[in-house]
């Protein structure tokens, strides 16, 4: 045989086409297969290593946390050792004992200040959110502005109870006001009686004169007694002096109980008392009693006791323990002393007393009242320091 050195390709060549033949009966697709198996295999053999290499440092991680927590723990445990023997040292030391003492109560000192500051804050606030508004119109309320009071019968039609609006319109527009006013009142929810709009036409013939024309078949010309309260009620709040009549455009209206009457006039002076209406649970407003009274102490006197009074929607607008001393008369001011034993509150049951006496005041003629030996400052918007001049209409509404 010859070295490898002398070998040259054509003796290379001749050896190749002595060798036999070689035959592979494997399809190629069998083959192929076959070494894709084989690659795989190696793959998977390369991942075994690593795959256990990750899992090693995995349990080390854990070991070495479980380790650090417990190290951890153990310092926690000594600190709280140590500092459970300095708190033992400190607590037998006077000095310590008092300065702890003192720092503390600075503390909770500075807290209770700053708590009671922010508690009379909210005092404050609470004491001006229910601060009371006045349940009549008052001449402060009139800037610009003019006031429409509607005299409204009640559920039994035995009294006429007023009811006031502040609007912009006034004067010579009264009657226009009056009108859209009437056409827009809910008796309803205040307990009274559906007796609005008028079946009437009424008009302004002066600022001091209005005219209500009505149809020929009117109920109001029946129903007569009640229909003069309410004019009388609705116009003696505001500048009218008179009220005429007319039937069908033509002068005069004839009445069943009052005859024939071509005009009214207004009184604003009848002497009367002031009691609180209420049916079922609606708003209390003060209604004028149906009797005159002699002299103002004795309306007084019935508006605490209302002995003369069986309707149970009518309520006395002067509490029992509200003892008025002495009452005085000087020119148009009424002077109301309370007893020293009085102890009147800011609340609404003396809004509506103190509002009752300033009406009944204003029925008998006073311009003002004055209260004295009162155990308090104010009610509501009024200052009983001062004299009270009486308001403009009874029960505002919104």
């Amino acid at each position: 045989m010859r070295r490898g050195s002398q070998w040259n390709d054509k003796d290379i060549e001749e050896l190749l086409q002595k060798l036999p033949d070689v035959k592979d009966k494997r399809s190629s697709q069998e083959i192929y297969q076959n070494i894709e198996l084989r690659i795989n295999k190696k793959r998977r053999s390369n991942w075994v290593p690593l795959f256990a290499t990750v899992a090693a440092l995995f349990v080390l991680t854990v070991l070495a946390s479980s380790f650090m927590l417990n190290s951890e723990n153990s310092t926690s445990e000594m600190s709280l050792d140590k500092n459970a023997t300095e708190s033992d040292k400190a607590k037998s030391s006077p000095d310590n004992d008092n300065s702890s003492t003192q720092d503390h109560g600075i503390a909770v000192s500075e807290n209770a200040n700053e708590k009671q500051a922010e508690g009379e804050g909210n005092s404050t606030e609470k004491t001006e959110a229910v601060t009371l508004s006045a349940g009549a119109v008052l001449a402060s309320d009139l800037q610009n502005q003019s006031v429409i009071t509607i005299g409204v019968p009640d559920t039994q039609v035995n009294y006429v109870i007023p009811v006031s609006y502040v609007t912009e319109g006034g004067g010579n527009e009264t009657a226009v006001e009056l009108t859209k006013t009437m056409s827009l009142l809910e008796e309803d929810s205040l307990g009274l009686a559906d007796y609005f709009p008028l079946d009437a036409n009424i008009t302004a013939e002066n600022q001091q004169t209005i005219n209500v024309d009505l149809p020929e078949n009117s109920s109001f010309l029946l129903e007569d007694e009640i229909f003069f309260k309410v004019i009388q009620e609705t116009f003696k709040y505001q500048e009218v002096d008179r009220v005429t009549f007319s039937t069908n455009g033509e002068k005069g209206a004839e009445f069943s109980n009052m005859g024939f009457h071509e005009e009214v006039k207004i009184n604003r002076e009848n002497n009367r008392a002031y009691f609180i209406y209420q049916l079922n649970g609606s708003r209390e407003m003060l209604v004028p009693s149906n009797t005159e009274f002699t002299t103002i102490k004795e309306a007084l006197a019935e508006m605490k006791n209302i002995s003369g009074e069986k309707d149970s929607s009518i309520l006395p607008s002067i509490p029992q323990d509200l003892e008025l001393k002495s009452i005085e008369e000087q020119a148009k001011k009424l002077i109301v002393k309370l007893s020293g034993d009085t102890k009147i509150e800011d609340n609404e049951a003396y809004l509506n007393a103190l509002e009752a006496i300033l009406f009944t005041a204003k029925d008998f003629g006073f311009d003002s009242v004055k209260f004295e030996n009162a155990t308090i400052d104010a009610i509501g918007p009024y200052n009983l320091q001062n004299d009270l001049a009486v308001p403009i209409a009874p029960n505002r509404m919104n």
